[in-house]
């Protein structure tokens, strides 16, 4: 295979392998309010929010006053209309309206009249959506906490057959002010271990996730006398190793570091890796899906991967998910781990944010498979396009599924 052939069959898998999305915070339509989609959605997330707010003279008490098309008319006038679009996010929205053919007006009300042309059955929309994004499946983030989302949870929502897909999240067991929750018109007392795992198996029963999940900011010690560790050690590791169900763990976000900016004023901070290697090698018998916010915290996560098989490393999160640190750390990781992990999440919001993030996303990734192929090649090694194909579907899929799998 030589350079040429090489690059475009890279090219061709890289963007026509299908992917399971393992991490979003997206919904269905048939969650009403919870599914956004659109331009007004687009230009109000929170990625945008925090950078308008920093340059306008609209304080953030104004601001959430504002209706959401308002807000978004803010956005766009003083992000893309006074200064050129540069950030990941507001380039984002451009790559959006290119892939769904709505021109670049610079009249954002033309755009919203495009809009309202592809919108109207939800359903299409998001085949659409799915389809120009080339994703098979989309892990939801499902909080029983929530009663704007609870309210949905029922049987008949969970279809073995939709694309979206479960993950049950749990830091509310942590931040809970009452001793009990109403989920599913049944009444959960939280006020010992054994009645918590009463309810976390009610929660499983209803929804069938692929995995538990939880947050931690840097305050999080491991092993301590507190009741983060009680409800961790008492209640969901053992229900997890005994479902067989991986507890996700996602590191080093700073909560409300300004709370006037509401979701967009969470910050970052590094995080002790000691306590996760403690908690991985306490708990071998359990699956971690980890993935951490601070650069810094990345090489140190990698190195600890190769060393506990029952940690994966996934996704370039947040902060991370712009092309230079998603260049960095997805070639850190093959370079130490090879193909043994999931390089990516979209950890979308809006409905189109698919499109975006794993449009850059696969950018990058063809330029790392090109490097590490052609090296392949260079040192003899017979590379065929079969092996490319099963190395794309690992990342994009089966490491996620077989570590599901695995016992």
């Amino acid at each position: 295979m030589n350079q040429l052939k090489l690059k475009d069959c890279i090219n061709k898998i890289v963007n026509n392998t299908i992917i399971h999305d393992i991490h979003t915070h997206l919904f269905p339509p048939s969650f009403e309010d919870l599914f956004l989609c659109g331009i007004d959605e687009i230009l109000t997330y929170h990625y945008l929010i925090a950078e308008v707010l920093r340059v306008s003279n609209v304080k953030p008490k104004e601001f959430w006053k504002l209706e959401k098309h308002k807000q978004a008319d803010h956005v766009w006038q003083e992000l893309f209309i006074k200064r050129s679009p540069l950030s990941e996010a507001s380039t984002g929205v451009l790559i959006i309206l290119n892939k769904l053919n709505i021109p670049l007006y610079k009249d954002l009300n033309k755009i919203r009249e495009k809009f309202s042309l592809i919108t109207g059955n939800k359903e299409e929309y998001v085949k659409r959506i799915l389809d120009i994004a080339n994703i098979q499946n989309i892990v939801m983030t499902n909080d029983p906490f929530n009663d704007a989302e609870n309210k949905y949870w029922n049987n008949l929502f969970f279809d073995k057959n939709s694309y979206f897909q479960t993950s049950l999240r749990l830091d509310g067991l942590f931040n809970h002010k009452n001793t009990a929750i109403k989920l599913n018109n049944k009444l959960f007392s939280l006020d010992n271990s054994e009645k918590i795992t009463d309810f976390l198996l009610d929660c499983i029963e209803l929804i069938n996730p692929l995995y538990l999940a939880v947050s931690f900011s840097n305050e999080f010690k491991y092993p301590a006398d507190d009741k983060i560790n009680q409800i961790l050690t008492e209640t969901i590791l053992p229900l997890a190793k005994e479902k067989n169900l991986p507890l996700s763990i996602m590191l080093g976000a700073k909560r409300s570091i300004n709370s006037e900016l509401r979701l967009a004023g969470d910050g970052v901070c590094t995080f002790g890796i000691n306590n996760l290697e403690k908690l991985c090698s306490d708990y071998k018998d359990n699956k971690f899906l980890i993935t951490m916010l601070s650069r810094e915290n990345q090489y140190e996560l990698t190195v600890l991967a190769r060393k506990f098989s029952n940690i994966m490393p996934f996704g370039v999160w947040w902060f991370l998910n712009n092309p230079l640190f998603i260049s960095e750390i997805t070639r850190m990781r093959t370079s130490l781990l090879g193909f043994s992990y999931i390089p990516q999440h979209s950890d979308s919001r809006v409905l189109e944010h698919l499109i975006y993030k794993w449009g850059n996303f696969k950018i990058i990734l063809n330029s790392i498979l090109l490097e590490h192929y052609t090296k392949l090649l260079e040192l003899g090694w017979d590379l065929t396009e079969s092996d490319i194909k099963r190395d794309v579907v690992n990342l994009y899929s089966a490491n996620f599924l077989e570590f599901l799998d695995r016992k």
